[in-house]
């Protein structure tokens, strides 16, 4: 065998190397992807002042992990909503709507694991945004 066929060979088995890593990549999921990215990027602005009024009027919620549910305590809330994401798979997310200043989020339905709990509600014509990271044991 001289040098031209191994040279062949190689950039035949590299093209078909390249070419399994491509089909791959396109069958992965994007479940990181946010489909509606470009309806936030135009609503940042009212998100960013809805998550300052939460700094501004000291109104963090509380939240308490028991060992079935979510407590979360709100100082003065008269509606809204609470999304449980889940960042690795988001056909486990959920949305509660709520109306009152505490909360009962039962745990029994969500696997251990990392959560985004993602809290809007409005007090007095003021609306709210607050985001809180948890970990599931």
């Amino acid at each position: 065998m001289n040098w031209g066929k191994g040279i062949i060979i190689v950039l035949i088995i590299f093209i078909g190397f390249i070419s399994v890593l491509a089909f791959l990549m396109m069958r992965s999921t994007d479940d990181n992807f946010d489909k509606d990215y470009y309806e936030k990027g135009l609503a940042y602005t009212d998100e960013y002042n809805q998550r300052q009024q939460v700094i501004d009027d000291h109104a963090q919620p509380h939240l308490i992990l028991a060992t079935n549910e979510l407590i979360i305590q709100f100082k003065g809330a008269e509606s809204g909503i609470i999304t449980i994401k889940r960042p690795s798979n988001s056909n486990l997310d959920q949305q509660i709507h709520f109306i009152g200043k505490k909360v009962l989020v039962p745990l029994n339905d969500l696997k251990k694991g990392d959560w985004l709990v993602v809290m809007k509600w409005k007090n007095k014509s003021k609306n709210y945004w607050f985001e809180k990271e948890i970990f599931l044991p």
